[in-house]
């Protein structure tokens, strides 16, 4: 599995990816949101992991953008990922606490995929 992991902080990208490739899950990084979503508008993905709070485009926004365009992710899981994750209910999409521990985030995963 490769998902993307979108984070305008560039240390919790590499810590998400780094985190996951213990695993053996092989993770793309941005941390720009509107290259990320010229990214999922083009290339299909198992799931989704995004950062809510972001310049320029929030994850939720960005959620919307990829749910109500025609593209390869239209369906595909989304998990967020915030410091302030219990203040959001985001359409139905689970948010996780920072610092993300790394059983809870394949657990999100796993669930994630298999619904």
């Amino acid at each position: 599995m490769n998902p993307p992991v979108i984070d305008d902080n560039e240390l919790s990208c590499f810590t998400i990816a780094e985190m996951l490739s213990t695993y053996d899950h092989i993770c793309e990084t941005s941390t720009c949101p509107t290259r990320a979503l010229e990214k999922l508008a083009r290339k299909p993905y198992d799931i989704i992991l995004c950062d809510l709070q972001m310049p320029v485009i929030i994850g939720d926004q960005l959620l919307k953008h990829i749910r109500d365009n025609e593209g390869p992710n239209i369906r595909t899981p989304f998990v967020f990922i915030s410091a302030y994750a219990e203040k959001f209910k985001v359409m139905n999409t689970k948010v996780i606490s920072k610092p993300v521990r790394s059983e809870e985030l394949l657990s999100v995963i796993s669930k994630a995929i298999i619904k």
